[in-house]
């Protein structure tokens, strides 16, 4: 985005132009999570690199004669794999609650005129009019306050 390449604030962008960004840069939309089962998940928890090392730690202790050390061992490994299996369903359920805040319609102004568009049609360099209380419908530079 040089200042060369920017719109006139007072006209923004002309139609022709945001058609020919939205069609370089496609539509100003939050890429959707692949949906994949939590039970991938969890087993991805308890089987990463470190996992596998506690895992053989846990074996070797048990082989060693050290039974409570290895049940210790895999208890921590069960436990902590719990516990980021939770957390990353969380920041999911999150990511996806943010999902909801973003407006669905938004004003710019194109070849002078103030129009209204879905937000999913905002393109790098459209002149978005906000207002006390909108929410902000991309990333934004502010050109005036």
């Amino acid at each position: 985005m040089s200042a060369s390449s920017s719109p006139d604030p007072a006209v923004g962008l002309t139609t022709g132009a945001a058609e020919e960004r939205r069609r370089r840069d496609g539509l100003n939309l939050l890429p959707a999570p692949r949906p994949h089962p939590a039970w991938r998940d969890l087993v991805g928890q308890l089987t990463h690199f470190f996992a596998r090392m506690l895992w053989a730690a846990a074996v070797l202790a048990v082989i060693g004669g050290m039974v409570q050390l290895g049940l210790a061992i895999a208890v921590v490994v069960v436990l902590n794999g719990v516990f980021a299996f939770v957390q990353e369903r969380r920041a999911e359920r999150a990511a996806g609650l943010l999902r909801t805040l973003l407006p669905r319609r938004v004003a710019v102004r194109r070849d002078g005129t103030l129009v209204e568009l879905d937000a999913a049609e905002l393109v790098v360099d459209d002149i978005v009019l906000l207002g006390a209380g909108d929410r902000v419908p991309a990333d934004v530079a502010v050109l005036e306050a």
